[in-house]
C-alpha cells in the first residue's frame, strides 16, 4: 500500500548503534516467515565465532516508511528481534533484553511508558575542527535561516513517520538543541530513538551539517543529556500507577518504591546511562548535569526529579532521570530503569526524603553532611560498580553483561594510552 521498494531490517548492537540488512519487497514474504540469517560474531557485543549464526525476525508492528525517497525509491524500516540457532530469542540482543523486563512488568499488569528528551549539537566539521554555526542560548527565538529550516524538517519527518515529537528548542550551549518525544511504551520508544537519531543526521547532512549527541563538546559549555521521563500504567485500574491525589506531590507509594529502587542501583546503572569516556566530562557540577544520587520535586540539581504538571492531568505525573546521555543504548537504559524500579516495588523499599536544596551550590563537605552520595566520576569507576551488580547481570544476561564490560574496559584502556592535547600543553 505504501509502494515500498526496499526494506531495512534494523536491529541494535550492544552499544546502541543501528545495524541493518536491506531487502527487496520480493524478499519480504520469506523474511516474515523465516527471518534473515546473519553473522552474530561480527556484531559488537554479540556471539562468538562458534555460535555466530543468528537470525533476524521482523516485528511488523514497528513498520514505518521513511519520509524521503532515496534515489527515487521508497524505503521502509522494520525493527527486528534476534533469534539463535536454537530458535529461541537470543539473550544478548538489547531489544530482547528490554522485552524480558517488560514481560515481567506485563505479568503484573503494568505498562512502562517513556518520554525522552534528546539534546544534540548541530555543527559543521572542518577537518578536526568543530564549527559552531550559532551563538544562541536557551530558548532564544530561532533565526529565519538554515538552522531553523533543518530543525523544522526534522520535526516534519518525525511526524510523517508517526513518531509524535512534542517540541524543540535551542538549549543552553551554542549550537545545542533539544527534541522531546511524546511518551510511548518503552519498546516502541527505544525503536523510535534509534531511528530518530538516524533521520536527524540524514537531514542535517543534506545541508552540510552534522548532528552529534556527544555528551561534552566544549569544556566551558553545557553538555548533551538524554533526560528520560517515565511512569507505569496500571492496566487493571486503567490509570497512572504513579499518581495519588492524597500525596503532597501527587506521587503514589508505587512511585516512591520505584524511585527507591532506581536510586539504590544508580551507581551500577551509570555504566549503562553514561557509557563513554566523554560522558563523565559532562557529569561535573556547574553545567546543569546532576551528579548527586538524590531526588527532588522540580529541583534540577538532583539526579531524579518530579516535573511540575497540572493537577488535573493525572497521566502526566512522572519521574525524570537527568543523568543519562544519548550515547547510551536506549533498550538497555529503559531495561535497567524498569528492572530496578520493579525491585523497589517488590521489596517495598523506602524512599529517602526529597532534597529541595540547590545541591550545585554546596561544597563536598556540605553534600556529605546532608547524606547525599555521588555517582561514579569516570567510566572505570562505573564499570567496577556494574561488575558487582547482581541486578544488572540478571537483567542483561551473562553474555551481554560480560561483553558490555569487556567492550567498555577496552575503551578505558585505549584512552589511558592516549596522549591528549591537554597533557602536551601542560607537561611538554
Amino acid at each position: 500500500e505504501s509502494n515500498v521498494d526496499f526494506i531495512e531490517m534494523n536491529f541494535s548492537d550492544i552499544s546502541g548503534n543501528l545495524k541493518s540488512y536491506v531487502i527487496t519487497k520480493k524478499t519480504l514474504p520469506s523474511a516474515l516467515k523465516q527471518g534473515i540469517c546473519f553473522d552474530g560474531s561480527s556484531v559488537e557485543g554479540y556471539s562468538s565465532l562458534e555460535e555466530s549464526d543468528l537470525r533476524l525476525i521482523p516485528d511488523v508492528d514497528s513498520f514505518v516508511v521513511y519520509p524521503e525517497k532515496r534515489g527515487g525509491k521508497v524505503i521502509a524500516s522494520i525493527m527486528c528481534d534476534v533469534y539463535g540457532g536454537d530458535g529461541l530469542p537470543y539473550s544478548a540482543s538489547p531489544r530482547n533484553i528490554l522485552k524480558r523486563v517488560l514481560e515481567k512488568a506485563h505479568k503484573k499488569n503494568l505498562t512502562f511508558n517513556v518520554s525522552p528528551e534528546l539534546e544534540f549539537f548541530l555543527v559543521k566539521k572542518k577537518g578536526k575542527i568543530v564549527i559552531s554555526p550559532d551563538e544562541q542560548h536557551y530558548c532564544d527565538a530561532e533565526e529565519f535561516g538554515i538552522i531553523g529550516q533543518i530543525k523544522q524538517e526534522m520535526l516534519s519527518a518525525l511526524e510523517t513517520m508517526g513518531f509524535d515529537p512534542e517540541k524543540t528548542h535551542h538549549e543552553v550551549a551554542p549550537s545545542q538543541h533539544e527534541i522531546t518525544m511524546r511518551y510511548d511504551n518503552a519498546l516502541a520508544m527505544a525503536d523510535k530513538v534509534l531511528l530518530t537519531k538516524k533521520v536527524m543526521n540524514d537531514i542535517a547532512k543534506k545541508y552540510g551539517y552534522k548532528v552529534s549527541f556527544i555528551p561534552k563538546l566544549k569544556a566551558t559549555e553545557n553538555g548533551n543529556g538524554f533526560h528520560i521521563n517515565y511512569s507505569l500504567f496500571d492496566a487493571n485500574k486503567k490509570e497512572n500507577a504513579f499518581f495519588d491525589a492524597s500525596d503532597a506531590n501527587n506521587l503514589s507509594q508505587t512511585a516512591h518504591q520505584f524511585m527507591a529502587g532506581n536510586l539504590k542501583h544508580m551507581k551500577a546503572m551509570t555504566a549503562i546511562f553514561n557509557p563513554t569516556i566523554n560522558s563523565y566530562k559532562r557529569l561535573i557540577p556547574g553545567y546543569e548535569a546532576p551528579v548527586y544520587i538524590a531526588w527532588g520535586t522540580k529541583n534540577r540539581s538532583t539526579l531524579v526529579r518530579i516535573p511540575d504538571v497540572a493537577k488535573e492531568d493525572k497521566n502526566a505525573v512522572r519521574v525524570e532521570l537527568r543523568s543519562a546521555d544519548a550515547m547510551c543504548n536506549p533498550y538497555l537504559a529503559f531495561a535497567v530503569i524498569l528492572a530496578s524500579g520493579l525491585e523497589g516495588i517488590e521489596q517495598n523499599l523506602d524512599l529517602e526524603s526529597a532534597q529541595e536544596l540547590n545541591l550545585f551550590t554546596l561544597t563536598r563537605e556540605q553534600i556529605f553532611n546532608v547524606g547525599v552520595e555521588f555517582i561514579p566520576s569516570n567510566l572505570q569507576e562505573s564499570l567496577v560498580y556494574m561488575l558487582s551488580s547482581d541486578l544488572l547481570k540478571s537483567v542483561l544476561g551473562e553474555t551481554a553483561f560480560y561483553n558490555y564490560l569487556d567492550l567498555k574496559q577496552q575503551e578505558v584502556e585505549e584512552f589511558d594510552k592516549a596522549v591528549t592535547d591537554w597533557e602536551l600543553e601542560r607537561y611538554l
